[in-house]
């Protein structure tokens, strides 16, 4: 004992204390120590099975998410500049003035979108609108319509469910300061769940909603797997659309777990050694 204070209170001789524990493990029992390391490796088994998944798990799940989000966002985005393209402007201003020319802007727009139901055309007089004479949906249908006269375009999103739902986009017509119009488009949604199933890395891993604020969301494409305790569900948007992607995420591995993994492994070795 008074050996070992004058190492501690000095400079630590490591080599003999290695030494003396290499010593007190050797008078254990042999089979001790075997079933000791077996039971450690099988800990660390455990620790990598339970332990949740790395960082770069994660990450890696991350980079996929964004990639299907941003083939979301380029049909939305395609989409928009249909009803921005300069003939489809002019014709939305001639009809404007002249009703009888709508069929014209119609035609044309059915061919640049041809997923297209329908393509309504609104006088900037917005305050003069009925939800009520709007529609079904005729409230979503007003919100759309008042968001674009505040910053050119609204929301991409879906009005209804199942066979009677609609993919709805508004376009401002004119200039911002001197709007014309205002246009309203409806579009199946077939085109979008062929872009949002397309990106997929497999059918199902991740999930397509849309936010509708405090009421419920609009599920569009279910997760085929249901999360555990140690992870959830993450919703992430896509610009300038009401939809979501949503995937699975688990808790990453904390710093101290990750730490003893090797330090068991290691261990585990020694004593079967």
């Amino acid at each position: 004992m008074k050996e070992l204070r004058m190492k501690i209170a000095g400079k630590l001789d490591v080599r003999g204390l290695i030494d003396s524990v290499i010593f007190q493990i050797e008078m254990i029992n042999p089979i001790a120590l075997i079933a000791t390391g077996a039971a450690m490796l099988a800990l660390v088994a455990f620790l990598f099975w339970t332990g949740g998944p790395s960082e770069q798990d994660n990450e890696e799940t991350l980079e996929r998410v964004q990639h299907v989000i941003g083939k979301v966002g380029e049909f939305a985005q395609n989409s928009r500049r249909s009803l921005e393209d300069q003939q489809v402007q002019e014709l939305a201003v001639m009809a404007a003035t002249e009703p009888e020319k709508l069929t014209n802007l119609q035609q044309y727009v059915s061919g640049r979108i041809p997923n297209l139901i329908s393509v309504d055309l609104f006088t900037t007089d917005l305050n003069t609108l009925r939800a009520t004479e709007l529609g079904p949906f005729g409230y979503a249908v007003l919100d759309m319509l008042f968001s674009t006269a505040e910053t050119g375009e609204g929301p991409m999103q879906i009005h209804g469910k199942g066979e009677e739902s609609y993919l709805a986009m508004t376009m401002l017509v004119g200039e911002q300061a001197s709007p014309t119009g205002y246009l309203f488009a409806k579009m199946k949604p077939d085109a979008l769940m062929t872009a949002f199933e397309t990106a997929l890395p497999k059918p199902g891993v991740f999930g397509l909603d849309q936010n509708n604020g405090r009421s419920k969301p609009t599920i569009l494409s279910n997760l085929s797997a249901v999360p555990s305790q140690s992870e959830r569900v993450v919703w992430l948007n896509v610009p300038k659309t009401l939809f979501r992607v949503g995937f699975i995420q688990g808790t990453v591995t904390s710093a101290p777990l990750g730490i003893m993994r090797p330090v068991f492994f290691v261990l585990g070795l020694l004593f079967l050694v």
